[in-house]
Order: structure tokens, then sequence, then C-alpha cells
């Protein structure tokens, strides 16, 4: 019974990763399926309370979510509050279940292996709908906005790189470095100057750290690619058509919703006004619906409470990652992701919905993991 129960854990989390950057509803679905799994396997098993509050980013998930719990108590509409508060909840439970579960060395290359798999065909897909017309700006299905596709994006191709010091097979390493060239081509006709900027940072620090020679050629690339797919595109680029002075429409809508942030929370200092409410106190008719930054849409929706669990949230973060240096071959990846999200915050709420998913995903692969083996000998119960 207890194999069967694993098994279809396995199938239901692929499934999940598979479906969230391309499909709406299954992703959620096939996530609490694998969280109900989860629960009964490691009941039966009786060591479920000793994998839930352990002191690594899975706290600051969880701090999050109570924050917002707490807000929507105060909110204009408590049940949108409540929502937003499932949000972490989804990633928190994420990040437990691959954390505890699949930290093996095949299940850490199929798990990648499917979110770039995935990625790159939401990719084609939205390309696709791009280059006929059905769509005006290129958007993953399920992600939706190009800024919000964008940081999807830019948070799978940090995974690329290191992905491919686990690889042997070489038609596998030319699918890897075709699907990044792909996604690179993407981000750039996405135009997202702020995640363009996220993952050049990204690699940049991952380039410094990282003491692989492969890895370092890989980004050499990859870098050249992109630099020949803006020369291929510089006529068309809506990138390099956009003004970067500070008369720039974008970011000058930018400057207004900090500082309208700005006041909300100075009227809703402690809880702020409830997540998922800023666009009800949004003056500005046209130019978003959020508050075009990760650190001023928490303190607006959810006030000091919530900027206190960011911040630990980013503490932990960032204390796994110095505790996982060397120690796990992908640790690289959770750094680089971290980066996207610090950086890419500055302009635009990073932490919601697919992109938080994924960078759950992420930093649970990345973690504090030694290809450990897994418990009951996971690895006989499912395929690789």
């Amino acid at each position: 019974m207890l194999k069967k129960i694993i098994t279809l854990e396995w199938y239901s989390l692929l499934l999940c990763i598979f479906s969230t950057p391309l499909f709406e509803s299954p992703k959620s679905i096939f996530l609490v399926i694998t969280a109900v799994l989860f629960s009964i396997c490691h009941f039966i098993e009786k060591d479920w309370k000793e994998i839930l509050f352990i002191k690594d980013p899975r706290l600051g998930f969880l701090a999050l979510a109570l924050a917002a719990f707490i807000s929507a108590i105060f909110a204009q509409k408590p049940g949108l509050a409540i929502h937003g508060s499932f949000d972490f909840l989804k990633m928190y439970f994420l990040f437990v279940i691959v954390a505890t579960d699949f930290l093996d060395k095949k299940s850490i290359k199929t798990i990648a292996l499917v979110v770039i798999v995935s990625t790159t065909i939401g990719t084609v897909w939205g390309l696709s709908e791009y280059s006929i017309g059905k769509s005006q700006a290129f958007q993953l299905n399920s992600v939706g906005h190009v800024n919000t596709s964008a940081t999807y994006l830019a948070l799978t191709l940090t995974l690329t790189v290191p992905f491919l010091k686990l690889l042997k097979d070489n038609i596998k390493k030319v699918f890897i470095l075709l699907s990044a060239s792909t996604m690179l081509t993407a981000l750039i006709i996405a135009g997202s100057r702020a995640a363009i900027l996220a993952i050049i940072v990204a690699s940049i620090v991952m380039l410094i750290f990282m003491k692989w020679k492969k890895q370092r050629t890989y980004i050499f690339i990859g870098a050249t690619v992109m630099g020949i797919i803006i020369l291929l595109l510089i006529s068309d680029l809506s990138l390099l058509k956009k003004d970067t002075s500070l008369s720039d429409v974008s970011l000058l809508a930018r400057i207004k919703h900090w500082e309208n942030a700005w006041e909300i929370f100075k009227t809703h200092l402690l809880f702020g006004i409830g997540a998922k409410h800023y666009k009800f106190y949004n003056p500005f008719t046209g130019i978003g619906k959020d508050a075009h930054s990760l650190y001023f849409e928490i303190i607006a929706q959810l006030g000091i409470v919530g900027f206190a669990a960011l911040v630990l949230f980013f503490y932990l973060v960032a204390k796994s990652i110095k505790q996982s240096y060397k120690k796990s071959i992908l640790w690289s990846v959770a750094l680089g992701a971290f980066v996207v999200i610090l950086v890419n915050g500055i302009f635009n709420p990073t932490l919601h919905s697919e992109q938080g998913l994924l960078f759950a995903l992420i930093l649970a692969l990345g973690l504090n993991n030694n290809y450990r083996e897994p418990s009951l000998n996971k690895q006989d119960y499912y395929m690789l």
C-alpha cells in the first residue's frame, strides 16, 4: 500500500511541475493531490511532525502565509486576502515535499528535466501565438503577463547551466542548450528589462562562485547566443526601442506605484491592507494593478508584519545557500534563482503564483542535499 502511495505521489508531483507553465487548473489540483499523498505517507511512517518546521526556507514561506492570514482579518475582502495566504502555503508544501522525499540524484535530474521541458514547450507555444499575432506580447500560457512570464523564464535559465553537469548524454546536453537558446530568445522578445537585468546579474554571480570550467563555457556560449539574437532582431526589438531615461512611461508608472504603496503603508502600518488588495487602492488607471515591486507590495499589503516575514524568509534562504555551498551540485541554481528574485523584485512582484512555485521548487532542489537515498527505497517505485 505504501509503495503505491509513494508512486502516486511521485507522478502527481511531476504532473504538477509539468503543468505549471502550461495549464491553469491542473497544477493546483495535482499539488493538492501530491500534498495529501505526502501527508498520508509520512503519517504512516510517523515522522511527519519532524519535517514540517525545519529551520530552512519552509519556515519563511510559513511566516509569509501567516502574515497574509493575519492581514486578512483587517482586509476589505477577507476571503481574497486568505487566498493570498494560500499562495505561500502552496510554495511551502511544494518545497517540503521535494526537500523531504525527492532529493536523490535520479529524482533531481528528472524534476529539473521536467521543468526545462515544460518551460520549453510553453516558450514555443507563446512564441508561436506571438508570431501569428494571436497575442500582442510574448507570454507563457498559464503564467500570464509578460513580466511574470519573463521572470519564470529567467528562473528556469538559472537551472539549465548547472543541470548540464548532471548529464552524460550528449543528446540531452544539446537539447538543454537549444532549450536555453529558445528561452533566451523569448526573454529578449518579451522585452522585460527587469528580468533581463536579473538574469545577467544572476549569471555573473553564478559565474564568480562556480568552479566548473565547463559551466563557465556554457554561460559564455549563452551570452554569445543572446548577442546574436539581439543583432538578428535589432530592428524589431521593443526592448531596444524603450526609453531608458527617467522620462520613460514605464519607469514613471513604477515610481507612482511605489509612492502610492508607501502612502498605503503609512496608513496601514502593522498588518497592511491584505494580500491581493493593492488593486482596490490603486488610483492609476491603465498602468497596472500591482505595486510593480515585491518590496513595496509586501509593505502595502502585509505591513510591518509581512515585511518582517519577508526579511526572515530571505535570511533563511541566504543561510541555507551558505550551508549548501559546494555540498550540492545544484546549490548554484538556488543562488542564481535567489538573485533573480531579489533583483527583479525591485521592479516586479516576484513571489506569487507560478514564479513563486518555481522558486520554491528550485530552492528545494538546490539546498542542503548530498544526493542522499530516499527513505523506503523510493527509487524502486517510480520511473526515472
